[in-house]
């Protein structure tokens, strides 16, 4: 009788014991995406031109164009200097509607642009850490997504059907 007790007290501690460890490692996990820090990797330069086809701002920009970049995206980031954003190179409709500020640390403009490089949607001030509702029809076959902190395409007046937007790879990408 005394065995019995004896192994079902040991048992509750040792599953006890496992529990605690286990929330421990869940801790620290959360912690660990708390230090990760992604840092800022130029690959180009993109071009926001005007009406005119007149430079308004030039941008540092790192691309993604394969499933982990664009998955990725900029997660992780702390900030975003005014003069940097992410270019996102559309391959089809599945891989604009993949896009969302899961584990996103900043807000953003979100623009969307067609073959040409003309603006044909603009998500402004998208918060962070939020699923962004599923945009089904543009006005034409989206190629490109450009992502800049919040308030930027309000303030270098960034307009739908008005502005272009045109990229360089720099040789090192």
């Amino acid at each position: 009788m005394i065995r019995m007790i004896y192994s079902i007290l040991l048992c509750f501690l040792f599953f006890f014991l496992k529990e605690e460890k286990k929330i421990e490692n869940d801790c620290n996990l959360l912690n660990l995406e708390n230090l990760v820090d992604i840092k800022f990797n130029k690959n180009g330069i993109v071009y926001i031109k005007n009406q005119k086809n007149i430079a308004i701002k030039v941008l540092n920009i790192e691309i993604a164009r394969n499933k982990i970049e664009k998955m990725n995206g900029l997660k992780y980031r702390s900030h975003l200097m005014e003069n940097e954003g992410m270019l996102f190179i559309i391959n089809d409709k599945k891989d604009y509607q993949k896009i969302n500020m899961d584990n996103m640390r900043i807000p953003l403009d979100i623009i969307y642009l067609n073959m040409n490089g003309e603006v044909v949607n603009i998500l402004p001030d998208v918060s962070p850490m939020r699923k962004i509702r599923n945009i089904v029809d543009f006005p034409s076959k989206i190629k490109y997504i450009l992502e800049v902190n919040a308030g930027m395409c309000n303030k270098w007046g960034i307009k739908k059907g008005l502005t272009n937007i045109s990229y360089v790879i720099e040789n090192n990408s």
